[in-house]
């Protein structure tokens, strides 16, 4: 005897449950794909709520920021298959503080003062003019090589979350040069001096009217600064006189 039987076949399922991925804040959509049509699947993780976990799109919400494992089930009558994925959800950056501006006195070098942040990590950099940073991600970063006119930006971030960013002003003053000088012996204003104490080192040539050198000083500081004479030690006449000046600055 002979007989007919129907039988049904069912696919065994591959589960996918998507790409891993970073989002900012505590919510995300999943993107697992069905691989059998009419199967059925279910999500499931720790400390974690899902609108929809028989959804494979479903939108899922952490308890916490971290990083998350989700596990994706699809099953197809008797038959299943699971898979996972990792999520990183980050907090966003709620502010950046660079710390005060700064006025230094021909001085190309200072310590930064940026404030910690509380969430992500701070990263210095050159907006406008010069500077190269001992370590670019403290917030107490020492810069040099500054110029005379400088804008710093410390930028905070956390993963994928937008930065947040504040900057702040240097200025550098040049070298303060009196405009005259009364060399008269009254003990008032009879040195041409300035305001050189953060250089290393400075020369200076001095001039009369007609190019010729009156005095020269390979290390112009205090106590040997020009008096009005010239190399002879004698009184050089009232008049306007030329300088060129070269200091050497550390950092610069």
């Amino acid at each position: 005897s002979s007989g007919l039987v129907n039988a049904v076949i069912y696919g065994n399922p591959v589960a996918y449950a998507g790409e891993d991925s970073e989002v900012c804040g505590l919510v995300s959509t999943l993107n697992a794909v069905r691989s059998i049509d009419n199967s059925t699947g279910l999500w499931e993780a720790d400390n974690t709520a899902f609108n929809q976990p028989v959804n494979p799109n479903t939108a899922i919400t952490a308890d916490d920021y971290g990083t998350y494992i989700l596990t994706w089930t699809e099953t197809n009558w008797q038959c299943f298959d699971s898979d996972e994925t990792q999520i990183i959800f980050y907090e966003k950056p709620d502010f950046a503080e660079a710390g005060e501006d700064q006025i230094l006195e021909f001085k190309f070098v200072t310590e930064l003062n940026a404030l910690s942040p509380i969430i992500g990590y701070g990263t210095w950099s050159v907006s406008s003019g010069s500077g190269d940073f001992d370590n670019d991600t403290l917030p107490n970063a020492t810069v040099s090589n500054l110029d005379y006119e400088n804008v710093l930006k410390w930028t905070v971030q956390n993963g994928v979350c937008a930065t947040v960013s504040d900057s702040i002003n240097i200025t550098v003053n040049p070298i303060s040069v009196m405009r005259g000088f009364s060399p008269n012996g009254d003990g008032i204003n009879d040195e041409f001096r300035m305001e050189i104490e953060n250089a290393e080192s400075v020369e200076i040539l001095i001039f009369d009217r007609q190019g010729h050198i009156v005095f020269e000083e390979d290390n112009y500081q205090d106590g040997n600064f020009w008096d009005g004479k010239n190399q002879n030690d004698r009184d050089l006449p009232e008049g306007t006189y030329f300088y060129i000046l070269k200091a050497k600055v550390a950092n610069k």
